[in-house]
This record gives structure tokens, C-alpha cells and sequence, in this order.
């Protein structure tokens, strides 16, 4: 009987718990979500515009931005199809709902390229990392998780260079010490010499107390990568080529790891050959180091 009574009594609790809650978002929910805009707005320099919003209740409360654009000094940089941002009941009744549990991007465009006026970022790919790392540090203050469902890339001339991307980004914070973000990820490319190609990954960003000099490890696979008549010599190469990367990037911008290719398609032709040639498959294992 103890037990039912503590069990009773817990559940009570949550109950209560999510009930008060409600009871906030009830009162509180335009503010809720024009105080989620304003600090996004301050720490990102994005600004929001949605035609409604609606709630969702479940284990955690969601508040879902309607047909949401996401502009940059006046220009448009995303156009999506919803954006929820998912609070916790305790994170309401004590911290105003920040950070959020997590913040979700679903569907729709995000126009990654720079404007003609705006100069390349500058420095080595390490660097690039590391400002990457920082950004998203400073976002941890808003949401402990970002997550990009379904969404296309565009490139210049608001051309899809990438499509159905898919990424979760989360900061482990669950442990004392410094810890990097993990980041999953995969997508479909669209445009250019690689288009076709199928990408996923599993990395982690960013200093750790284990490794605190490697910015970057993990792994990426990718499949259907085309090779298209690649010149080697007096022949042309054509192939689809499948496999992985394994890699650590370091503080001082060095990349280490291995690699896996195969392909079962491989086609060669040129001038010594009356017809192409069809060399079947193959396969290369080796380290690098960059």
C-alpha cells in the first residue's frame, strides 16, 4: 500500500506540475511566444514573422509559429512550414520557458548563400569550425536541442543545392567538464557535379574535456556519388562511388582518419578504346592525414 500511495502522490505531482503549466501558457501564451522571438532576435540578429501560432500538449507543451519567415536585415532567409518550439512544464514555472527543450524546423527553404555584396568569411576551415562552435554556444542559451526536418538549401539564384536535409544538433550538459555538440545529419544533393549523391553523418563540435584540442570527429558516409567522366590520363572515368570518412580535425587545423570507397559501375573510355569498357567493381581502403 506504500507504494500505491507514493505512486499516487507522483503522480499528483505531475500532474499538478503540468496543470500549472497550462494554466501559464494559458494566460501567458502571446507573451510566451513574442519573448522567444526577442531572444532569438537578440542573440542571432534573425527576425521572425508567422501568420499564427497553436498550441500542442502532451509530455512536453509546444508552441507552434504558423507559415514562419525568418529575415535577415530586411531580406529573406527562410521560408518554412512550421517552427515548434517545445518547452518543458518545470522550465515555464521557474525560468520563463528557457531554455527551450528543443526548437524544430520543419519543412520549407533556407537560403544559405551570401548576398553579392558580402564578402567570403574569412580564414582556414578550422577557424570556420570553431566560429560554428560559438554560434551554437550561444544559442544554448535559448534551446538545449535544434533540429532542421525536411528542409532544401538554396544556393545563388535561390536554386535547391541540397534537399531533404535533416539535422539534430544537441549540446551534452548532462555531466560536469566541457562537452562538444553532437550533430546528426544526412541529405539528398540536387545541383552540380555531385548531384545525386546521398550524405549522412554522425559528428561532434567542439573542445571536450576528453580531447580539448580537436575541434571536430566522427563520421561521414555517403552513397551514388557520381563520377563523371573524370580525366586520368588519355581516358575518361565514370562511376558510382559508395563509402565513408572517418576524421578528426584538430585545433591546429589538421585532418587525420581513414576512408572506404567501392563502386560496381566502374566505366572507362577514350581515344585507345573503340567502345567503352565496363571494369565492374572495386574497392580502396587507406589513412589520410591533411
Amino acid at each position: 500500500m506504500k507504494v500505491l500511495r507514493v505512486l499516487a502522490s507522483g503522480l499528483l505531482l505531475v500532474l499538478g506540475a503540468a496543470g500549472g503549466g497550462l494554466w501559464y501558457v494559458a494566460r501567458h501564451q502571446n507573451q510566451l511566444v513574442s519573448f522567444v522571438l526577442a531572444q532569438v532576435g537578440q542573440r542571432t540578429g534573425l527576425r521572425i514573422e508567422t501568420s499564427g501560432t497553436r498550441l500542442g500538449i502532451g509530455a512536453r507543451l509546444v508552441v507552434v509559429l504558423e507559415g514562419p519567415r525568418v529575415l535577415i536585415d530586411h531580406h529573406e532567409a527562410a521560408q518554412l512550414g512550421a517552427v515548434r518550439a517545445v518547452f518543458s512544464y518545470w522550465a515555464l514555472l521557474h525560468r520563463t520557458g528557457l531554455p527551450l527543450y528543443a526548437l524544430v524546423l520543419d519543412h520549407g527553404s533556407i537560403n544559405v548563400s551570401r548576398a553579392p555584396e558580402e564578402a567570403a568569411a574569412p580564414g582556414t576551415a578550422a577557424s570556420r569550425l570553431e566560429m560554428l562552435t560559438h554560434y551554437l554556444d550561444r544559442l544554448s542559451s535559448i534551446s538545449r536541442r535544434f533540429d532542421l526536418v525536411d528542409v532544401n538549401l538554396l544556393g545563388p539564384n535561390r536554386q535547391p543545392f541540397a534537399e531533404h536535409v535533416s539535422i539534430v544538433a544537441y549540446h551534452e550538459h548532462y555531466r560536469r567538464g566541457v562537452w562538444p555538440w553532437i550533430v546528426t545529419f544526412s541529405a539528398q544533393t540536387s545541383r552540380g557535379a555531385i548531384a545525386g549523391a546521398h550524405l549522412s553523418g554522425n559528428l561532434q563540435l567542439g573542445n571536450s574535456s576528453k580531447r580539448p584540442a580537436t575541434l571536430a570527429e566522427g563520421q561521414v558516409w555517403f552513397w551514388e556519388l557520381p563520377l563523371r567522366r573524370y580525366p586520368l590520363a588519355d581516358i575518361d572515368v565514370s562511376a558510382h562511388l559508395n563509402g565513408g570518412v572517418k576524421l578528426l580535425i584538430s585545433a591546429d587545423a589538421q585532418a587525420t582518419g581513414d576512408f572506404t570507397l567501392e563502386s560496381r559501375d566502374l566505366v572507362v573510355n577514350g581515344a585507345a578504346f573503340s567502345t567503352a569498357v565496363g571494369l565492374g567493381s572495386f574497392w580502396s581502403r587507406g589513412d589520410y592525414s591533411v
